[in-house]
């Protein structure tokens, strides 16, 4: 029998609420959206916790929801995520060998981090996220009456998204640019395995968050290079890796980017609703957010399913 499951983003600008089941498909029944006050949340980080409670309680209240476990995101720039190569025995080793191995990589004790692993054929995907940062999140879904399932890394979430929508035993490859205030992040679906390509920082007056003098020509260089670099660390790992496809989600862009990055890149850009047909079902008629911007919330109620 399938359940229903809360996905929540709690974002620096708004929050996105979603209520969904798995049936085949993810169906996604209800659908909220709260604007948060300016400083709520900063950089990821909460920092008045008693205003995005309030605005958590309110969303619920509205939306009025029947389930009760959660999943939510910690964003990208607050993750920690590594992808190293697969070794023969990785699926036998224990937890304390893979965090010795994430030991490497981080400067501080991991003490002060919750870490976790993917283990794929090829890939091996190592994450840690601040223990405070992920508390903090948890108390606030709590103290609203809900069960935390898992507080996932966004660039996860992403992956599950389009793990999902695709299938794991796909034979295409595809770079994702997802983006988002303050931090974008790149995430590859590298035929069913998962490749993490970066943050790259998002100018808020871009999307008339702030002000500022960034541009989007500078915006869309930015998002070239960085894809074209997240490629070439990628090709470290594995000399034959080519990407086949290009997917834009999150925030929209400015007419006539994705076009450009994609004449840039070489990479054909795909129709995300043509992906998502039969596998993402949108209920309420009027949705208040499109599909592309659902598409983290939708990877965190696909791994809800699976708790």
């Amino acid at each position: 029998m399938t359940k229903s499951i809360l996905g929540i983003c709690l974002g620096d600008y708004k929050i996105i609420c979603v209520e969904a089941r798995i049936s085949g498909s993810i169906i996604i029944h209800k659908i909220a959206i709260a604007k948060l006050p300016e400083g709520a949340i900063t950089g990821g980080t909460i920092v008045d916790p008693i205003t995005v409670a309030s605005e958590i309680s309110e969303i619920l209240a509205e939306m009025e929801v029947s389930a009760a476990d959660v999943v939510v995101d910690i964003p990208a720039n607050l993750t920690f995520i590594k992808s190293i190569p697969t070794e023969k025995d990785y699926a036998t080793v224990t937890e304390d060998q893979l965090l010795w191995e994430l030991s490497h990589h981080i400067n501080e004790p991991l003490e002060s981090y919750i870490t976790g692993n993917f283990i794929f054929d090829t890939t091996t995907i190592l994450f840690a996220a601040r223990k405070e940062a992920i508390e903090a999140r948890s108390r606030i879904l709590e103290h609203a009456g809900l069960s935390v399932l898992s507080v996932d890394p966004a660039p996860v979430a992403t992956f599950n998204f389009i793990s999902f929508i695709q299938g794991n035993k796909t034979n295409q490859t595809i770079v994702l640019f997802h983006a988002d205030v303050p931090y974008s992040h790149i995430v590859f679906f590298d035929r069913g395995e998962m490749g993490y390509g970066g943050t790259v920082f998002t100018s808020p007056e871009l999307f008339g968050l702030g002000e500022g003098k960034k541009t989007w020509r500078e915006f869309s260089e930015d998002i070239i290079s960085s894809i074209r670099m997240a490629i070439d660390s990628r090709k470290m790992l594995s000399a034959s890796f080519t990407v086949e496809g290009l997917l834009f989600t999150g925030l929209a862009l400015q007419s006539g980017i994705q076009e450009t990055v994609s004449s840039h890149l070489g990479i054909e850009t795909l129709d995300l609703k043509a992906l998502c047909k039969k596998k993402i079902v949108i209920k309420p008629r009027k949705p208040s957010i499109d599909l592309a911007g659902l598409s983290v919330v939708a990877g965190l109620v696909a791994h809800g399913q699976l708790l």
